[in-house]
C-alpha cells in the first residue's frame, strides 16, 4: 500500500503513462491528460505554489464545477503537502465566507466561466487562480523536489452539508483516502476498459475516491462535462462509450421518465410495459436485447450505475434491473471518506446498501444508530474538538446519525436520525420512508416529507413535485399513498411544490432545511402550479453570462447582444449550441443580429422553432468509420477515379513535404478552384497511410433534395466526406462531428471556404467556425494550394440553378505543399490570419 497519495500518482503514471486519464470537451475543444501528463502537470503546480511562498499544511480553496484541472490542482496541491479545502460549486459566498474564516487559506482556485464578485476586502491577500488558465500557467515551470510527506498528513477539509450553525471541517489524511481506494479495489472487478463519466460533484469525497481515485488505480478514462443536464450525459453516453456512471437515484429517473415520455409519444407504452415484465424471467444479456433500442440511446456500453447519497426507490432501481443496466448501491459519508457498505456487481439486493466493505467495523447502537470504525474514518472536525468528541463513541467508533438495520449481512437505511419526526403519540417516523412511497407513483417526480409542529408533537407534511404530465391530482396520490402506509405514518398535510426541483445541496441531496424555510415562509397552496418561466430566463441569462463573460446581473431584456454584450460571430455559434444543449431549443443563427436583444432571443425560444436535419448525420459518419468502408472506397479510388482523372490530367508537386513523416493525424487545408477533379486529384497523391483513415466536410446541398442524392452518395462512398449544415442553421452539430473525426485519428481535408474559389480570385472568404475548433491545438495542418491550368480538363459551367463538370481536352494542375503549422497559442481571430496566411503564401501571382 502507498504511503503518500503522491506516491500513488507516480505509481499509476508508471504502469499507463501513455493512456488518457482525463478528459474534456469544452464547447468544440478538446483537452485530455495522459496518466504521465497527469502526474507531470501536478508536480508543476506543486513547484509553482511552493514558488510562490506557499508551504506544507497551508490551505487553498477549490470552487469550480468538474473538470480535469480540478483534479491537477487537487493532485499538485496534495504532492506539495498542500491541504485542500473542496467547495461545493453552488455555495453561497457567506458560506464559503464561513470556510475562509475557518481555514485561512492562501490561493483560491476559480473557474472563468462561474463569474463571482469574490473582491471583500478580508479577503485581499487570497490569491485567485483561474482553473482553465492553470496548464498555461505552470507551462515553463520546473520541476522541484517535494516536501517529505507522511501517512497521516493531512490532506484535505471537507466541510459537512448542513446549512444550521457553524459548518464542520472534515479532516481528511493521505491515508484515508489510500485507505479506502485499497478497500474499494477488493470489491469491484477488473474489467479490461473502464469509460466512467464524472457527473458528481468533486467536492465531494465519495466522488473524488469513488468516481476518480479508484478508476485511475485500475488505469480508467475519466470524462467531464462542462454543462450537465439530461441532453449532455446522453450525447456522452453515447459518443464514449460510457461503461460506468456514478449517480444520484434522482439522476436514473430523470432517464426513466424521458425514455417512459418518449415510449408514451409512439403510442407503446403497453409493449414497454409487456417487455419490463417479461424481462424479469430473463438473464440480463436477453434483457439487453429486448430493449436494445434503449441501450442505443445510452451508448451501448452502459452496465452498471452506482447510486448514493439519497434513498433509492425500489421500483426505480428494479425498472432498470429489467432493462439490463445493474444498479449498484452502496453507502457511506464524507467522515468515512466514502464507502462504508457497497452491494457487489454479481451480489446485490436492490434496496439494501449491500454489505460492508472490507477493513470496515460496523455496528448498530442501542437506537439503531448505524456507528464504524475504520482507517479510512477521520480524525475529527478542524480545529473543533467538541464537536469531534461528540462525534465518537467511548471505545472510538464515528456516530454517523444514520438509523438503519442489518439482515443476512446487508445493511438497510432507515433514515436520518436527526430528520425523524416525533408525533403526539411519540412515535418515531423517518421521512425516507415516506418519500420512497412518494416517489414509486408514477405521477410524482420527487418529494420532500418533513414534520411541522401541531399541538403537542409533530403531524406528517408533504412537499411534492408532479411530473409535466401528471394525470393524477396531488390529492388523489396522497390519498392513494396513505392506504400503502401505517397508520401512524399518515400524511396529514401537503403541498405542491411550485419549483421544478428542490434546492439541493452540493451531494445533489435535497436541502431539507431550505424546503423547510421556504415553505414555512411562502404562501404554498394545493392550487399553485409549477412556474418555469423564471427558470428559463434564468437560463438564458446563464447561459449568455458563459459565452461573453460577464455577470448575469448585468445583462437585461434590452441588453443588445452585438453592441453592449460583444458577441461576435463566433460565439453566436457556442451560443446556439448551448441553448440547444441546455434548452432542447434549436435557433437559426442567421436570426442573431445587430438588432437582437435578450428580449428577442427570449421570443425565438418561447415559439420553440424546430429545426429538423433532412439527414441523418450520426449515421453517415458511423458508416463512415467502419473499415469496410474505407477499403472499398480506396478500392474504387485506384482502379477507376485515380486512373480517369490520371488521363486527362498531369500532376505535378511541388515543396518539401514529406508525408511518410508526419505525425497523424493531419489537416489538408487549401483552395478549391474546380470541383470535384481537384478533390480526386489531391487524394491521389497521398499515401496510403493516410487516405485509410481520411475524411473530409463537405456542404450538405446534395443530401437536402432527391434530386442531387446520387452527388452526395458518391461523393461519401468515393471521396469520405460528410455533410456539414453551411445554410444559416445551427453548426454546431456539424463542428462537432469535424472534431469527432480528429480525436478517432482520421485525417481531415478541408476546403475552408466553404464553397469553391471565385474565378479569378486566389481564394474566397473563410468560414469562422473553422477558427473555433481549431484554435489553441497542436493538431497539425498541412497547407497547399492548386495552380496551374485547373479548368482545362474538368471546366465550370453554369445553368441557372447550379454548376456542371465535363471532361474537355488534357491539361496540367500543381500541387504546392508548405510546412506543416499549428494554431497553438493562437486565439480565433489569430487562426483565421495565419491559416489564410499559409494558403496565400502558396499561391502564384495573378
Amino acid at each position: 500500500m502507498y504511503e503518500t497519495i503522491p506516491e500513488f500518482l507516480a505509481s499509476v503514471a508508471n504502469r499507463y503513462p501513455t493512456k488518457y486519464a482525463l478528459y474534456i470537451r469544452r464547447f468544440l475543444r478538446t483537452t485530455r491528460f495522459t496518466y504521465r501528463e497527469v502526474e507531470q502537470i501536478s508536480l508543476k503546480i506543486a513547484s509553482y505554489l511552493l514558488e510562490n511562498g506557499l508551504k506544507p499544511q497551508d490551505k487553498v480553496l477549490i470552487w469550480a464545477p468538474n473538470m480535469p484541472e480540478w483534479v491537477l490542482a487537487l493532485f499538485g496541491c496534495l504532492s506539495a503537502g498542500i491541504v485542500v479545502v473542496p467547495v461545493g460549486l453552488h455555495s453561497t459566498e457567506e458560506v464559503v465566507g464561513k470556510y475562509i474564516e475557518q481555514t485561512r487559506p492562501k490561493v483560491l482556485f476559480l473557474s472563468k466561466f462561474y463569474p463571482i464578485d469574490f473582491k471583500k476586502p478580508e479577503h485581499k491577500n487570497i490569491k485567485i487562480i483561474n482553473l482553465e488558465d492553470l496548464v498555461g500557467l505552470v507551462e515553463n515551470v520546473s520541476i522541484k523536489k517535494m516536501p517529505n510527506l507522511s501517512k497521516n498528513e493531512l490532506g484535505e477539509i471537507v466541510f459537512t452539508s448542513g446549512t444550521t450553525g457553524e459548518p464542520k471541517g472534515v479532516m481528511i489524511s493521505h491515508h484515508n483516502i489510500l485507505f479506502e481506494i485499497e478497500q474499494l479495489l477488493k470489491t469491484v472487478p477488473h474489467f479490461k476498459h473502464y469509460r466512467l463519466l464524472s457527473v458528481l460533484p468533486l467536492s465531494h469525497v465519495m466522488e473524488q475516491v469513488v468516481g476518480l481515485m479508484t478508476p485511475i488505480a485500475r488505469g480508467g478514462t475519466i470524462y467531464y462535462l462542462p454543462r450537465i443536464n439530461t441532453v449532455t450525459i446522453k450525447k456522452a453516453l453515447r459518443k464514449y462509450q460510457i461503461t460506468d456512471l456514478g449517480a444520484v437515484p434522482q439522476m436514473l429517473r430523470m432517464f426513466l421518465d424521458s425514455i417512459e415520455y418518449q415510449v408514451t409519444e409512439q403510442g407503446k407504452s403497453g409493449s414497454f410495459n409487456f417487455a419490463l415484465k417479461l424481462a424479469a424471467v430473463l438473464p440480463i444479456t436477453l434483457r439487453r436485447q429486448l430493449f436494445s433500442k434503449i441501450h442505443e440511446d445510452l451508448g451501448g456500453k452502459l452496465y452498471v450505475f452506482g447510486v448514493g447519497s439519497a434513498p433509492l426507490d425500489v421500483k426505480l432501481a428494479e425498472t432498470w434491473e429489467a432493462m439490463g443496466i445493474k444498479v449498484v448501491e452502496g453507502y457511506g459519508a464524507s467522515e468515512t471518506t466514502g464507502g462504508v457498505t457497497a452491494n457487489r456487481i454479481d451480489d446485490r439486493i436492490i434496496g439494501s446498501a449491500g454489505k460492508k466493505i472490507p477493513g470496515m467495523e460496523l455496528k448498530l447502537s442501542s437506537e439503531n444508530e448505524i456507528q464504524v470504525k475504520s482507517d479510512s474514518v477521520t480524525r475529527g472536525y478542524f480545529e473543533n474538538e467538541e464537536k469531534t468528541r461528540e462525534a465518537f463513541t467511548a471505545d472510538g467508533y464515528f456516530k454517523t446519525g444514520d438509523v438503519g438495520y442489518l439482515k443476512d449481512g446487508y445493511l438497510y437505511i432507515t433514515g436520518r436520525e436527526k430528520f425523524k419526526i416525533v408525533t403526539a403519540a411519540g412515535d418515531k417516523i423517518y421521512p425516507e420512508d415516506i418519500e420512497r412511497k412518494l416517489n414509486s407513483h408514477p405521477d410524482v417526480w420527487d418529494s420532500c416529507v418533513m414534520g411541522i409542529k401541531k399541538d403537542d408533537g409533530e403531524i406528517v407534511h408533504a412537499e411534492i413535485i408532479l411530473k409535466p404530465k401528471a394525470a393524477t391530482k396531488v390529492e388523489d396520490i396522497v390519498k392513494k399513498i396513505n392506504l400503502e402506509l401505517e397508520p401512524n405514518q399518515q400524511i396529514m398535510d401537503f403541498s405542491l411544490w411550485t419549483d421544478k426541483d428542490f434546492p439541493r445541496l452540493h451531494t445533489l441531496k435535497v436541502d431539507r432545511n431550505e424546503v423547510r424555510s421556504m415553505s414555512e415562509n411562502t404562501s404554498q397552496t394545493k392550487n399553485k402550479v409549477t412556474n418555469t418561466t423564471i427558470s428559463s430566463e434564468d437560463t438564458l441569462k446563464n447561459i449568455l453570462s458563459k459565452v461573453c463573460k460577464i455577470p448575469g446581473s448585468s445583462i437585461t431584456d434590452n441588453s443588445n447582444l452585438v453592441t453592449d454584450l460583444k458577441l461576435d460571430s463566433l460565439k453566436r455559434v457556442e451560443l446556439v449550441s448551448l441553448i440547444e444543449e441546455e434548452m432542447g431549443v434549436e435557433l437559426i443563427e442567421e436570426d442573431i443580429d445587430n438588432e437582437t436583444t435578450l428580449k428577442n432571443i427570449k421570443q425565438q425560444v418561447s415559439s420553440h422553432k424546430k429545426i429538423s436535419y433532412p439527414y441523418d448525420l450520426d449515421s453517415i459518419t458511423k458508416k463512415l468509420r467502419e473499415p469496410f468502408s474505407s477499403y472499398l472506397r480506396i478500392l474504387l479510388q485506384d482502379l477507376f477515379v485515380f486512373p480517369i482523372l490520371r488521363f486527362f490530367v498531369k500532376v505535378e508537386v511541388k515543396g518539401d513535404i514529406d508525408f511518410s513523416r508526419l505525425k497523424l493525424p493531419i489537416i489538408l487545408i487549401g483552395n478549391h478552384p474546380n470541383p470535384p477533379s481537384d478533390i480526386g486529384l489531391l487524394l491521389s497523391i497521398l499515401p496510403l497511410r493516410i487516405r485509410l483513415k481520411l475524411a473530409a466536410p463537405a456542404n450538405d446541398w446534395p443530401y437536402r433534395t432527391q434530386k442531387y442524392l446520387i452527388n452526395a452518395i458518391l461523393s461519401n462512398l468515393l471521396g469520405g466526406t460528410f455533410p456539414i449544415n453551411t445554410h444559416g442553421k445551427p453548426v454546431g452539430k456539424s463542428l462537432d462531428a469535424i472534431l469527432d473525426f480528429i480525436e478517432d485519428g482520421y485525417s481531415l481535408y478541408i476546403m475552408p471556404e466553404g464553397d469553391v474559389t471565385p474565378i479569378g480570385e486566389k481564394l474566397g472568404p473563410l468560414k469562422p467556425g473553422l477558427a473555433q475548433l481549431f484554435a489553441n491545438t497542436d493538431v497539425q495542418f498541412v497547407p497547399f494550394y492548386i495552380s496551374g491550368d485547373v479548368y482545362g480538363s474538368f471546366y465550370r459551367q453554369k445553368d441557372e440553378h447550379h454548376t456542371y463538370y465535363f471532361p474537355h481536352g488534357f491539361s496540367k494542375i500543381i500541387f504546392t505543399f508548405g510546412k506543416p503549422f499549428t494554431l497553438l497559442d493562437k486565439d480565433e481571430n489569430e487562426s483565421m490570419v495565419t491559416i489564410k496566411e499559409k494558403i496565400l503564401e502558396l499561391a502564384p501571382s495573378l
